[in-house]
């Protein structure tokens, strides 16, 4: 569910919260290159597949939608 007060932004064919993408975007330096993510509520759960992050994220947050992304090996594409 979205408020009105929320962006939503578009990014690799997925629709995120604002917040979520500007979070994203804040840490993005930190990130490890070539790493899975899943972030819920500001909270990133880094592995090495896409289903390792996906299952880790809804065990810990099991009504929650992880959004889920490949961090690129190069930083470049995190503008």
């Amino acid at each position: 569910m979205f408020f009105h007060n929320e962006k939503l932004l578009k990014l690799g064919g997925y629709v995120i919260v604002g917040n979520e993408f500007d979070y994203i975007m804040s840490i993005s330096t930190k990130l490890c290159a070539g790493k899975w993510i899943a972030v819920v509520q500001k909270d990133v759960i880094e592995g090495n597949s896409a289903k390792e992050v996906v299952e880790r994220a809804r065990t810990k947050y099991p009504k929650k939608e992880p959004f889920v992304m490949k961090v690129p090996n190069n930083a470049n594409m995190l503008l």
